[in-house]
């Protein structure tokens, strides 16, 4: 299902952390943390990267996009990215600084055909 603003669908089912809020809520708290680097904004001391509808990013750039995240991000936001069209196998794995880190990515409505079987 895809997201909706409030946070209800796939975005509301978890929690993040210590902190019990969905994703959504968490972003909408840290609004006072938010800066603009790069493609992204950059909230709660570089934890959460919000590319929501940067049509900037391309199937062309994202592994240089990924590689340009703080090392402590653990929610990543790409919904509504048209360019975004295929995934690479390991595109996570093997352009996050820390893909470890990472604990919630929300990529809805982009054009990606095909399943997503591998996120590595």
């Amino acid at each position: 299902s895809l997201a909706n603003p409030d946070g209800a669908g796939i975005c509301n089912d978890s929690t993040i952390g210590r902190t019990g809020m969905s994703p959504y809520e968490l972003q909408r708290s840290t609004q006072k943390t938010r800066a603009h680097v790069g493609y992204c904004d950059i909230m709660d001391n570089g934890k959460i990267v919000d590319c929501t509808g940067q049509n900037t990013i391309a199937d062309s750039n994202l592994a240089v996009v990924l590689g340009t995240f703080p090392n402590n991000m653990e929610v990543l936001f790409l919904n509504g990215i048209e360019g975004i069209t295929h995934l690479e196998s390991n595109i996570f794995q093997g352009n996050l600084k820390n893909p470890g880190n990472l604990k919630a990515l929300y990529i809805n409505q982009c054009n990606i055909t095909g399943a997503l079987n591998e996120l590595g």
